[in-house]
C-alpha cells in the first residue's frame, strides 16, 4: 500500500457537501434578507460565503438552530473544512450519445462517449424522484490526467412510468430527451 492509497478521499460538493443540506435549510437560508440570503443547493453562492469566511461561521455557531435540528456534528464540520481547503472540488461533466430501451419490463438507458483520462470514473445523477420526466446528470469523477482519454458504457435501468416517452439527460452539451424505444 502507497501512501497515496492512504491518503483520505477528496471530498466533492455533488457527493459529499450538498447531501449534507436538508431542504428545509435550504428553505429557511432562502427566505433570510439581504446580503444573508443564500441558497445552499447553489455551488458559486456556497465558495463565495465559504470564501470570505460567513459561512464557516454560521456552521460552527448556530446551523441549523436547534429549533430545526440543531448544527452539525463536528465531523460533518470537519469534512466540509477539507472541501474548502482541497479547493472546492466537483465533479466535471462529459458528453456523450444517449439511447434508451424498453425490454423485460425495464428501461435501460444507455451513454457512450469518451472520457479525459482512462481512470476518470463516470455515471448517471438522478437529479430529482420526479417520474415525468425522469432526470439525470451525466457526471465524471475527475481521478486520472487528462491526455489518456478511453471510451466509456454507462448504463441505467429503472421501471417505466406510465405514459412516460422520453428520459432526460443533461451533460456537458446541455440537455437531451432521449425516446425511450
Amino acid at each position: 500500500m502507497t501512501e497515496e492509497d492512504d491518503a483520505p478521499r477528496p471530498v466533492i460538493w455533488e457527493l459529499h457537501i450538498v447531501p449534507m443540506f436538508r431542504l428545509i435549510d435550504r428553505d429557511h437560508m432562502l427566505l433570510l434578507s439581504g446580503n444573508r440570503r443564500i441558497d445552499l443547493y447553489d455551488y458559486d453562492q456556497v465558495v463565495e460565503r465559504s470564501r470570505t469566511g460567513v459561512f464557516q461561521n454560521w456552521i460552527r455557531g448556530h446551523m441549523p438552530p436547534l429549533n430545526v435540528g440543531g448544527p452539525w456534528p463536528a465531523e460533518w464540520i470537519a469534512l466540509y473544512e477539507r472541501w474548502v481547503s482541497g479547493g472546492f472540488l466537483r465533479l466535471a461533466s462529459v458528453s456523450a450519445e444517449y439511447t434508451a430501451r424498453l425490454g423485460a419490463g425495464m428501461v435501460t438507458l444507455i451513454a457512450t462517449g469518451e472520457k479525459p483520462a482512462d481512470e476518470d470514473e463516470v455515471w448517471f445523477e438522478r437529479l430529482s424522484t420526479s417520474e415525468s420526466p425522469r432526470e439525470y446528470a451525466l457526471v465524471r469523477e475527475e481521478l486520472g490526467q487528462p491526455g489518456d482519454p478511453s471510451d466509456f458504457t454507462v448504463k441505467e435501468r429503472f421501471a417505466p412510468t406510465a405514459g412516460v416517452s422520453a428520459v432526460v439527460v443533461n451533460d456537458a452539451n446541455g440537455r437531451h430527451e432521449v425516446a425511450i424505444g
